[in-house]
């Protein structure tokens, strides 16, 4: 790197890359951008219409401990992220987070594409979720043809925890365990897993 900066001092002023400056970023390629995006997006419009949408939604608290809820639109396509909201500021601070706030917020997402347009809300198995997919069937009547799914990699989580409370499960997943921690803790027997195979998102995890 150091080389290839020295080399590129040496080249007239003229060939020099000249970063954008901060006007530039902030107005012509920023417009540039948001009209490619939108651009992008127009098939996935089109797509809702003819075929359905569904909400995928999930929560987790951040480092400072803020609530933080994403939202992000599925169909035949593929997904994109929609939106994310923090319940934890602004007017919202003292807000507590339950099923009729919950309701509320996808009510938002909903109202926002086009509640005709949707087929299900996918959630994880919290106990909160399916009551908040209820308290928007009874505040929004509109809303009451989209279906509730639940997370299936969640339920498949609740059931493998489950499965090992059993006594002979537990050295069985402990040696399992060990192994994962085996390959991935050295680089060469990493290697020669993965050169095997190329599924390490189905490897389980921790």
């Amino acid at each position: 790197m150091a080389e290839i900066i020295r080399l590129a001092r040496k080249l007239p002023p003229h060939t020099r890359y000249s970063p954008p400056t901060r006007k530039t970023l902030a107005g012509p390629m920023l417009i540039r951008a948001k009209d490619t995006l939108t651009k992008a997006l127009e098939p996935f419009g089109q797509q809702f219409q003819s075929s359905g949408v569904s909400l995928v939604t999930d929560g987790y608290k951040d480092i400072n401990g803020h609530h933080i809820s994403n939202y992000l639109l599925v169909c035949a396509l593929g997904a994109y992220f929609h939106s994310s909201l923090n319940s934890t500021v602004g007017p919202d601070t003292t807000v507590r987070v339950d099923a009729i706030y919950t309701a509320q917020r996808m009510h938002r997402v909903v109202q926002a594409v086009g509640v005709h347009m949707f087929v299900a809300i996918v959630t994880d198995s919290a106990a909160v979720m399916p009551a908040a997919v209820r308290a928007l069937h009874d505040m929004y009547p509109e809303t009451r043809h989209i279906s509730w799914v639940p997370c299936t990699v969640h339920w498949c989580s609740l059931v493998i925890k489950d499965i090992a409370v059993l006594t002979w499960v537990g050295p069985i997943l402990g040696r399992a365990m060990n192994v994962i921690k085996a390959i991935l803790g050295y680089g060469a027997l990493l290697s020669i897993f993965s050169s095997h195979s190329r599924r390490v998102l189905l490897m389980y995890g921790d």
